[in-house]
């Protein structure tokens, strides 16, 4: 089996509250032996400092552009190489990443400085998955640092891969407490790249997301009802990718990016149908005890029946 027919589906999506000014970016490609989704959200606290040399935007604006521009080179350059241990990704991909702040240092020079720990020079979030032909499975490399996070959707449910850098949140708790993030992307090279991998030879979907796209959603349970109604009323995967963007459109209040792949579906009809039982089992289990009682009790309930599923690969 090669690997396109491994592989089923790409696309992003990607608003900015203030065209312009949005402090989002993202990097998807795919050739015939692998596919990346990216995405990369500068953070606007910790990067509000603004640069001359940078047409007078953020540090966060910049940061999440630089960073998803030395992924794309990382990608491009690495395309062939089989990853045998997460040191060796990790050492090649931290390369690529502090080379991009290296080159683009002399335009931040000038620059008024602000001193605290509050502000970091070019701080973002980061969340990558690679896919990689491995025989008859595909490996997946999953790479983050920050909130953003990369999810796994199968017919067991949505599982996040990705451990947010927030101290003592889950995924319920951080919607309500947004927690202060402990671990970005930044130019001192003060930070932490975390690694996951996986063997998938079933279908499944993968999701690459920033905070804007499931941070503005009630509970995790109605962020998956979120996707999965999306595809299962789709009549197309254009569709598909048209009323994602017009969900999270209608929920957040931040800039938002997510990258999709599918694999080992082998068509969008065949996607739909094994996703429609747990779409199903979603609304029977959650969805119609949220309708009837949304007390903070039956929330949380339903979430530590939820979360089993959901965290099964943290």
């Amino acid at each position: 089996m090669n690997f396109k027919e491994q592989f089923d589906q790409l696309f992003l999506i990607c608003e900015e509250m203030i065209s312009g000014h949005g402090e989002d970016s993202f990097f998807c490609a795919q050739n015939n032996n692998s596919a990346i989704v990216s995405v990369f959200d500068g953070c606007g606290g910790l990067g509000s400092m603004t640069y001359p040399g940078f047409q007078g935007h953020s540090g966060a604006y910049i940061a999440s552009r630089m960073i998803s521009g030395a992924v794309h080179d990382w990608y491009h350059d690495t395309q062939k190489v089989q990853w045998r241990s997460a040191g060796q990704l990790l050492n090649s991909i931290h390369a690529y990443i502090m080379e991009g702040y290296v080159v683009c240092a002399p335009y931040a020079q000038n620059n008024a400085r602000i001193h605290g720990s509050m502000v970091r020079d070019f701080p973002t979030t980061a969340a990558i998955a690679l896919a990689q032909k491995q025989g008859n499975t595909v490996t997946l490399h999953v790479i983050w640092a920050g909130d953003s996070r990369v999810y796994l959707l199968d017919g067991e449910g949505l599982a996040q891969l990705t451990q947010d850098d927030v101290a003592g949140q889950n995924a319920l708790s951080n919607l309500s407490n947004d927690g202060a993030l402990t671990n970005v992307l930044s130019s001192d090279g003060k930070f932490d790249l975390h690694y996951k991998r996986l063997e998938i030879s079933r279908p499944t979907t993968i999701f690459a997301a920033t905070d804007g796209c499931f941070g503005y959603i009630p509970t995790p349970m109605e962020f998956e009802a979120m996707l999965l109604r999306a595809l299962l009323q789709a009549s197309d995967p254009l569709d598909h990718q048209n009323r994602l963007r017009m969900e999270i459109h209608g929920v957040t209040g931040d800039d938002f990016a997510l990258g999709h792949m599918g694999l080992f579906y082998g068509s969008f009809v065949r996607m739909q149908q094994e996703l429609l039982p747990r779409a199903e089992a979603l609304s029977r289990l959650f969805l119609q005890p949220l309708q009837r009682d949304r007390s903070e009790s039956t929330i949380q309930q339903l979430w530590e029946q939820y979360r089993q599923q959901y965290e099964r690969f943290l």
